[in-house]
């Protein structure tokens, strides 16, 4: 069997587990947005229907991952049901709720400064990128630093939380790029880079609400 075989039949069975009786009725989606969805949830944006496989929450600590401080961010790990591609899809709610969506994963090897050295795929490089306000560029974008925090993720279902650090970068147009510096229980460092971009709430048209976010 091919990959694109594999993939098809993937994606067959994510839309084949979808329960025609959960679809929310089209007069009444407008009840319903990104706060309200669970995993199995379904929703629309930009003309395309994702599943949601997966969500969890970030805590924001200490930068020795002990003490909780105020921020709380949520993720969720969904699948594109046309395309059979991954995105994460965050909001955080503050004074308003503010959403974004990954557009891709980026290799760190892609990351430069503004004269074209390669950023070294190091935390202490990393903290003097965020203490000196250095920006990074991507395939000719520039994007200037904006925050580095520690947090703590804890994933719905999962044994333990996991730490991570953030390293966050916005260019002009609004477009986001994420260093997250992960440490697991082998103390070894794992690197993930994300491009995203900011989208309007109401944008999310949400069809199957999935399980209580609460659970």
């Amino acid at each position: 069997m091919s990959k694109i075989q594999r993939q098809m039949q993937k994606q067959f069975a994510h839309i084949r587990a979808i329960d025609p009786g959960t679809i929310i009725a089209p007069d009444n989606r407008y009840r319903y947005d990104v706060k309200t969805l669970g995993v199995g949830g379904t929703f629309r944006l930009d003309q395309r229907t994702y599943l949601v496989l997966e969500m969890g929450t970030y805590r924001e600590t200490d930068d020795q991952f002990q003490k909780t401080l105020d921020w709380t961010g949520h993720e969720f790990k969904t699948v594109c049901l046309e395309t059979g591609a991954l995105h994460n899809l965050e909001w955080e709610e503050d004074d308003e709720v503010k959403v974004s969506v990954t557009t891709r994963e980026i290799r760190f090897s892609e990351l430069r400064y503004d004269d074209g050295e390669a950023v070294a795929r190091d935390s202490d490089d990393l903290d003097e990128i965020a203490e000196k306000d250095w920006e990074i560029v991507h395939e000719g974008k520039t994007y200037d630093y904006e925050d580095d925090f520690a947090a703590r993720y804890i994933r719905i279902g999962g044994k333990k939380p996991e730490n991570v650090y953030f390293y966050e970068f916005e260019a002009e147009d609004g477009d986001q790029l994420s260093i997250e510096v992960w440490t697991p229980e082998n103390g070894r460092e794992e690197f993930q880079v994300f491009l995203s971009r900011r989208i309007v709430p109401d944008e999310i048209e949400v069809i199957v609400a999935g399980a209580d976010p609460g659970e």
